[in-house]
């Protein structure tokens, strides 16, 4: 019985099946509807899809057939297509209900559905509104920019109809105008008194016209009066029909304001420009000049006319340009770039100015130039005035220490004159020379140290005269303080000034024993350091980073207050009374350094001392013949006639013993005159000149230039025990044959003499 009604219940079904089937085949519309068509079961169950729903959700049929519809809804809107059937259900229909079905590449669609019962399946009808909505979204999106952008505004904005009528306005516009916005809306603009405004609103509507307007204008509603710029335009529709107009209004009072500042400080700036005692000078970044203030005109002597339009390197010599060219690549990089330097004027004198130039705008530098000739003149004789401070408290120690030596030349004379034994005499000439050397050796290190020169540079070696400076600090320093030099290695060399260089040694050595009252170690240190760029970008210099020198100067006194320590490279700046210094020694030793192209820096510490490091770039190479070369010769013999130009007699006469006691044929001449009188007369004759540096009527340099007139090809040998160096420098670039200090040993000079004849 079982089996006979469940075969019954599967007939009716296939048999209703088939109905259905039928039902909707019957109906041509269903595949060729552009609408989603579904049939479903009260369940959910999806029984057919038509082409439509397939391409819109970019499923196949078989997909779908047997699935619950709700698979195909988006999770959020599950519940609600659930509702939405339930209603279905009781009311037999439902219209327009929206929900979001997912589609197979993982995106979703929304779909307006329209649903009915018939025949106990559910019929449904579907439209993909997926465009309507996200263009709706777009449109909401809009008009809450728009929102935003009207209340937001700084500016004043407000709409009006074709009547003129205000119809909406923004916070802005009724804090500008001063009103509320209850007062300025539903306003007839047509009834303004302001016959400006009325017209642009009247172009705009009428004419379709933007207008633009800059005015005072004084508000009708709250009576404020204020300068104004407004513009007023029309507003269509997508298809040009006129909907109003909308204005939008700026108050411009703080422009007006700072437009009258700019304008009371470019007055105030072109006062300061053209009345500044500093000459001022207006440049691209080409360095043409551009402007000229009267004090550069004043201080140059050309007139406004004759610079404007030349490069700013006409006002420098060639010599000076080409050794110190302008740093253009610094300045466009946005740093300011001071220099010293000399400037020649238009009757061809010279002046030393500072120049700081500095970038004003991408196409335009400025150059407030400085004469300091007096400045540096000043600042010269107080170098030298320093110098001499510390040669001061050299002298008792010093004279002390050539007494001792003097006495043991004249007590060696004394003695070899009152002896006839040859060992005894050899011993007492040994203590004569001995003592000669010595006295020689300290007359040349006060020498170099005060020698008072232009920055003239040649290859320093740093442990000599670090050596040399020490030699002397032991006759000024306290007996308790005792002096250590640790060195890196025997020869570190640097392009430098020995004088200068020494003058800072000497100073950081008399500061350091001025902070040690009651005695410890001052050191000196030397060594080879490595700066990179980020070190140097650090201390915030412009060096080049490569090998350099460092020289340490340490001592344990009693260490720098920090309140001072900001300080200790000022001028004048000291922590001593009038008669200890004049606060001029650090000063002059961070400028000395600094021309050096090096840096200087210090550390210190409370009652623990205080180190000063000293960094100067390394010489890698030499290229130099050494004027203090010694010749070592086992022969001393020679031949040929020497002229030897000197206005000291004893010196004339010992040299020409000694030359003559070694085969040589010796001429004499009293001074440079009397010595280019006998070179002209026996030039053929004579092989060697020895020349003095320093005589009356026609000096060593002036001799040399006249000998080397008369005979290009001339051997000149310089001899002086004191000489500037830029002489040296001029002299050997005139190519002199070689140089001789004095005193000297016979053997120096005659292994010299011998060099030059046997190369002739």
């Amino acid at each position: 019985m079982k089996k006979t009604l469940g075969s019954i219940t599967n007939k009716i079904k296939k048999l209703f099946s088939k109905r259905l089937i039928a039902d909707y085949r019957m109906a041509p519309f269903f595949d060729v509807s552009l609408d989603l068509l579904c049939i479903a079961d009260f369940d959910g169950k999806i029984l057919k899809v038509n082409k439509a729903f397939e391409n819109t959700l970019k499923f196949n049929e078989k997909d779908f057939v047997n699935s619950n519809f709700l698979n195909f809804v988006h999770e959020e809107d599950k519940i609600k297509t659930l509702e939405g059937i339930e209603i279905l259900k009781k009311e037999g229909q439902i219209l327009n209900f929206v929900n979001r079905c997912i589609t197979k590449d993982g995106n979703y669609k929304y779909i307006e559905w329209k649903s009915r019962i018939y025949n106990d399946f559910i019929y449904s009808a579907g439209s993909d509104i997926s465009k309507r909505i996200a263009a709706l979204e777009k449109l909401k999106q809009s008009e809450n920019t728009y929102r935003q952008i009207f209340e937001n505004s700084p500016l004043g904005i407000l709409h009006y109809n074709n009547d003129g009528i205000i119809t909406k306005i923004n916070d802005n516009f009724a804090q500008i105008i001063g009103s509320s916005k209850e007062v300025l809306t539903g306003l007839d603009m047509f009834s303004l008194k302001d016959e400006r405004i009325k017209k642009a609103v009247k172009d705009s509507l009428d004419k379709n016209l933007i207008s633009r307007l800059e005015i005072v204008y004084k508000a009708q509603t709250s009576g404020k009066v204020f300068p104004v710029r407004i513009v007023f335009a029309p507003v269509f529709t997508n298809q040009r029909e006129l909907l109003g107009g909308v204005g939008i209004i700026e108050d411009i009072s703080s422009r007006i304001e700072a437009e009258k500042k700019i304008k009371e400080n470019l007055e105030k700036y072109l006062c300061l420009f053209e009345h500044a005692a500093d000459g001022i000078l207006i440049g691209n970044r080409n360095g043409i000049i551009i402007d000229a203030n009267s004090s550069i005109c004043k201080m140059s002597g050309y007139s406004r006319e004759e610079i404007i339009g030349k490069n700013i390197s006409f006002l420098f010599p060639k010599e000076v340009i080409e050794k110190s060219p302008l740093d253009y690549n610094s300045v466009l990089s946005g740093k300011t770039v001071l220099a010293q330097r000399d400037l020649q004027k238009k009757d061809g004198s010279f002046i030393f100015i500072e120049m700081n130039t500095s970038q004003v705008n991408e196409n335009t530098l400025q150059t407030y130039i400085r004469d300091v000739t007096e400045q540096y003149l000043l600042k010269e004789r107080l170098r030298h005035s320093e110098k001499m401070e510390a040669i001061g408290q050299l002298t008792g120690g010093i004279a002390h220490d050539y007494n001792n030596m003097l006495s043991g030349i004249f007590g060696g004379i004394e003695l070899l004159e009152k002896t006839s034994n040859p060992k005894e005499a050899s011993k007492y000439i040994e203590i004569i020379k001995k003592s000669a050397k010595r006295t020689a050796e300290l007359n040349e290190k006060l020498l170099s140290f005060a020698r008072k020169t232009e920055l003239v540079f040649l290859p320093v070696n740093i442990n000599e005269a670090i050596e040399n400076t020490i030699d002397i600090l032991k006759y000024t320093l306290d007996k308790k303080i005792s002096i250590i030099f640790e060195k890196n290695k025997k020869d570190i060399f640097v392009n430098g000034n020995l004088s200068q260089l020494q003058n800072v040694f000497m100073n950081l050595g008399i500061n350091s024993g001025f902070a040690m009252k009651n005695g410890g170690r001052l050191c000196f240190e030397t060594s080879v350091m490595y700066l990179d760029s980020n070190y140097l970008k650090m201390v915030g210099n412009n060096l080049n980073e490569g090998n350099y020198v460092l020289v340490s100067v340490s001592d344990e006194g009693e260490g720098i207050p920090v309140k001072y320590q900001s300080k200790v490279f000022e001028p004048f700046f000291t922590t001593k009374n009038e008669k200890q210094g004049s606060g001029l020694g650090l000063a002059s030793a961070y400028g000395i350094i600094s021309e050096h192209n090096g840096l200087i820096n210090f550390y210190s510490e409370e009652n623990r001392g205080t180190v000063f490091h000293i960094y100067l770039p390394l010489i890698e190479s030499l290229e130099f013949f050494d004027e203090n070369k010694i010749e070592q010769i086992s022969n001393l013999n020679g031949s040929g006639t020497i002229l030897i130009v000197d206005d000291e007699e004893i010196v004339r006469t010992t040299v020409s013993a000694m030359l003559s006691e070694i085969g040589y044929n010796v001429l004499e001449a009293e001074n440079g005159k009397a010595g280019y009188e006998i070179y002209k007369e026996k030039h053929e004759l004579i092989d060697v000149v020895i020349l003095d540096m320093i005589m009356p009527e026609m000096n060593g340099k002036e001799c040399f230039y006249a000998i080397r007139l008369f005979n290009p090809f001339a051997k000149i040998v310089l001899c002086s025990g004191f000489s500037e160096e830029e002489d040296f420098i001029e002299l050997k670039e005139g190519k002199v044959n070689d140089f001789i200090r004095k005193p000297f040993y016979i053997s120096e000079l005659a292994g010299i003499l011998s060099r030059l004849i046997k190369n002739d």
